[in-house]
C-alpha cells in the first residue's frame, strides 16, 4: 500500500505573490510559494502533498531572480511525486524514471539531466530562484503524463517536490458524464485554487476568450456547463492549440475572478504536456 499525503497534513513554508512584488511570507528554510494575489501571512498553508514549492511568474517578470547572481548556481536535490486523485491534490511518492528539465522565469532551458531520476536525485547548475520544470518519462509507456510545473528554492535549502500528473488521477475525471484524457497533439492546464490552504470554490475563468475551461463539481466529476470552481477549487483548460514542441515552452497568460476580483495568470505550456499549477488567493 502507498502512503498518500493531503495538503491538509504536513507543514511547510510558502512565499506568496502579488501583482507586482514577491512578499516571504514563510519559514526562510524552505520556501514552498504558490502563485496568486495572497500578499500576507495568511497565505501559509499545512502541508500538503508531499511537499511542493509552486509558484508562476507574474506578467512583469516579480523580482526574486533580479537580486541572483552567477553564484547562486546550485545542484538541486529533487523529489518526485504524482498526484493520484481527480482533485490534484493529493500525492504519493513516484518511482518511474524520469527526465528533469529546468526552465528560466522566460521560458529559456536552463539545466537539463544527463541520466533518469528515480524517486529521487540532483539535477546540476540550476540557478537559485523562480524556475519551471519540465518532467517527462525517461522511456516506453509510463503511469505519469508529461507535466509542467513551476516552483522556487534558495542556495540555503537546494531542494523541491515535483509533482507529475498521473494517469490514475486523469483515468478517473468525467466531464459530463464521460471520461478525458489530455489530447497528446496540444496542450491542458490543471489549476488547483487555494485559500488558506484549502480549496477554493466560487473561482472563474474570464480569459482569454475561447478557451474550453471545465470546473470540479465533486470528485471526480466535472462540467462545462458551470463557471465557478466547486469544493475541490479546480480548474481544468483543455486541449490548447499552438504549444511548442518541447523543450520549447509557449507562454500564456489566463485570467481568473476570485470574488470581484480580476487577475491574470502567467504561465507556460508544451505539446502534450499538462501544465500543474496551485494558485494562493487571499479572498
Amino acid at each position: 500500500m502507498r502512503e498518500v499525503c493531503s495538503r491538509a497534513r504536513a507543514g511547510r513554508g510558502l512565499l506568496c505573490v502579488a501583482a507586482s512584488v514577491w512578499l516571504g511570507c514563510g519559514d526562510s528554510a524552505t520556501s514552498a510559494p504558490l502563485l496568486g494575489d495572497c500578499t500576507t501571512a495568511a497565505c501559509t498553508v499545512s502541508p500538503g502533498g508531499g511537499g511542493g514549492s509552486q509558484v508562476v511568474a507574474v506578467p512583469d517578470g516579480g523580482g526574486i531572480r533580479d537580486a541572483a547572481t552567477p553564484s547562486d548556481v546550485v545542484d538541486l536535490h529533487l523529489t518526485i511525486a504524482e498526484l493520484v486523485d481527480a482533485s490534484f491534490f493529493q500525492s504519493a511518492p513516484f518511482t518511474g524514471p524520469v527526465l528533469v528539465s529546468a526552465f528560466a522565469r522566460d521560458g529559456q532551458l536552463e539545466s537539463a539531466a544527463d541520466a533518469a531520476v528515480v524517486g529521487s536525485g540532483l539535477l546540476a547548475g540550476v540557478p537559485a530562484g523562480l524556475d519551471w520544470f519540465g518532467i517527462e518519462p525517461a522511456s516506453g509507456a509510463s503511469a505519469m503524463t508529461p507535466t509542467l510545473e513551476p516552483s522556487m528554492f534558495t542556495t540555503l535549502d537546494p531542494t523541491v517536490i515535483l509533482h507529475v500528473v498521473s494517469t490514475e488521477a486523469l483515468g478517473l475525471i468525467r466531464v459530463d458524464g464521460p471520461s478525458w484524457s489530455p489530447d497528446p497533439d496540444r496542450a491542458s492546464v490543471v489549476l488547483v485554487f487555494l485559500r488558506d490552504g484549502r480549496p477554493r470554490a466560487g473561482v472563474t475563468m474570464v480569459g482569454p476568450v475561447g478557451i474550453d475551461v471545465i470546473y470540479d463539481v465533486g470528485q471526480p466529476f466535472y462540467t462545462a456547463l458551470t463557471d465557478t470552481t466547486g469544493a475541490a477549487g479546480v480548474v481544468i483548460v483543455r486541449d490548447i492549440e499552438g504549444a511548442g514542441i518541447y523543450p520549447a515552452l509557449t507562454p500564456m497568460t489566463l485570467q481568473y475572478r476570485v470574488a470581484t476580483t480580476t487577475l491574470p495568470l502567467q504561465l507556460f505550456l508544451a505539446r502534450g504536456f499538462v501544465t500543474w499549477v496551485e494558485v494562493g488567493v487571499s479572498e
